[in-house]
């Protein structure tokens, strides 16, 4: 028996390779085979070492870029270049980049006066100002002054500064005239005015000065009195003017002057006038020794401007009040001598419709008010609950507190373009007025003027153009809020509920 030859081992072949990566061990299986038949001799497993990252170029990730106040940021990145695997990430802060201001002259300065340089940066907007010191006087050469005379200002040596015109000379006063003694030149008489005339001993000017016309100068015509219900007087013969004036003599409780026989004007009857009723003088008269004076005879009534009784089971439709009495010189009794009346015509005499005149005239639907009518007091038309609509005359300038208070049936009132003050609460509760004009001319309107007005939402303005200062009732000195007119609504909203507890005044530049 031959023995057998044994392997001869061949060079080793890999097989089963597996690639290395950066983070992991790759691997083969090293096998040698026999050259002559072939056989497997060896197999063992080899093992590779990882091939470790490649760090690539760094790149900017999350940049945030630099503003003038604040610095800017990014953050560096590396990855490597054969797997992409993120190696390394730091954050890098940069610097502001401060602002770019550019100045521009805002303010020029003048000789007297600082100006101002405005410098703002183009990239944020920043902008702060520096001042600009003034220029001072540029003066001219010294000019000569002039006298002062007896009417001119004079002016000592002065100089003009170039830029601004200004001049540094003091002003001397003019002198005055040195006036001689008054000659009269036209002597004054009852119906024109005389004249006098002085002359200046320095300049020679002249200067007249009307006498005033000499009222004792009359010649009174002494055939007959001339009254009215305050006086009376006789007329001069040769201006017919007032002469010898002198007040009315009821010395006695007699009922007519015991100098010119005028009746007196505290005694006063109705008289019906077409469907309604006048007021006017108690002729009849007789001694009553019990009320120690003259009373009237058959009155039906017993007080000035009382109604009768009998007129208190129906309103009277009218009333029309004697042109001829003073009824700014009698006292109004609160308004119960037309409490049953519906419609009142004043006559153009009265210029006051005092306190509580025609207070809770519950009646009253219409009142004609005299055209030289200046004021309307406290609570005059209060508690008119039937007064639908009234016309201020142009001559009033005042509306008083609670001057229409509580007339619910007003619907409409035109307040004219003389008014210039409003009273505490004067409309108050007026719950039937639904629009209103404010005049240019009114200043003040107290607190609570249009308080109650439930349906007033449209208010006009005149002028909308001035604030409107607001003060409160306690303390009625310091300003606490201002308004300006606005829409109708507004202005409505403004006066019945916004500012409805303060005191409204007009504010002026």
């Amino acid at each position: 028996m031959i023995a057998a030859l044994g392997h001869t081992a061949g060079e080793a072949v890999r097989e089963n390779e597996k690639e290395p990566t950066c983070t992991a061990k790759g691997s083969y299986e090293e096998v040698v085979s026999c050259t002559v038949c072939e056989e497997e001799v060896s197999r063992k497993t080899v093992e590779v070492a990882a091939l470790g990252h490649t760090e690539g170029e760094a790149e900017k990730e999350n940049e945030v870029a630099a503003t003038c106040t604040a610095a800017g940021s990014y953050e560096e990145v590396v990855c490597c270049a054969v797997c992409g695997e993120e190696l390394n990430r730091k954050t890098v802060t940069g610097q502001a980049a401060g602002h770019d201001y550019h100045g521009v002259l805002t303010t020029e300065p003048l000789c007297t006066t600082e100006g101002e340089m405005t410098y703002t940066c183009t990239r944020c907007g920043d902008s702060y100002k520096e001042t600009i010191v003034p220029l001072g006087h540029d003066w001219g050469e010294m000019q000569p002054g002039t006298a002062a005379t007896c009417t001119e200002k004079g002016y000592s040596d002065h100089r003009v500064c170039s830029r601004c015109g200004i001049d540094d000379g003091n002003t001397i006063p003019a002198k005055g005239h040195t006036w001689g003694d008054w000659e009269v030149t036209t002597e004054a008489t009852c119906t024109e005015a005389g004249e006098q005339t002085h002359i200046c001993s320095v300049c020679g000017d002249k200067e007249t000065e009307a006498i005033a016309v000499d009222p004792t100068a009359h010649k009174p015509d002494t055939t007959d009195y001339i009254a009215d219900e305050k006086g009376h007087w006789f007329a001069c013969s040769l201006c017919g003017g007032k002469a010898s004036v002198a007040e009315h003599d009821y010395t006695g409780n007699v009922q007519n002057c015991t100098i010119c026989g005028v009746t007196d004007s505290k005694y006063f009857y109705f008289e019906q006038v077409s469907d309604g009723y006048g007021i006017g003088q108690k002729r009849e008269l007789e001694y009553n020794p019990g009320a120690g004076m003259n009373t009237p005879v058959n009155t039906q009534f017993d007080d000035i401007l009382k109604l009768p009784d009998h007129f208190n089971d129906s309103p009277i439709t009218q009333i029309v009040l004697d042109p001829q009495i003073d009824y700014d010189s009698f006292g109004w009794s609160g308004g119960f001598e037309f409490s049953y009346v519906k419609e009142i015509i004043l006559p153009d005499s009265i210029k006051t419709i005092p306190e509580r005149a025609f207070n809770e005239c519950r009646f009253l639907t219409s009142i004609t008010l005299p055209a030289n009518l200046e004021t309307i007091g406290d609570k005059a038309f209060a508690y008119c609950i039937a007064l639908e609509s009234l016309k201020i005359p142009d001559n009033v300038t005042a509306i008083g507190q609670q001057a229409f208070y509580d007339c619910e049936s007003l619907t409409s009132i035109e307040i004219p373009d003389s008014v210039t003050s409003i009273g505490d609460s004067a409309f108050r509760d007026c719950t039937s007025l639904t629009s209103i004009t404010i005049p240019n001319s009114v200043t003040s309107i107290e607190t609570r003027a249009f308080e109650g007005c439930d349906n007033l939402t449209s208010v006009v303005f005149d002028d909308t153009t001035s604030k409107w200062g607001m003060k409160r009732y306690s303390d009625s000195v310091n300003i606490t809020d201002t308004f300006t007119p606005s829409t109708p609504e507004e202005n409505a909203k403004a006066l019945t509920d916004t500012y409805l507890n303060r005191i409204w005044e007009k504010q002026t530049d």
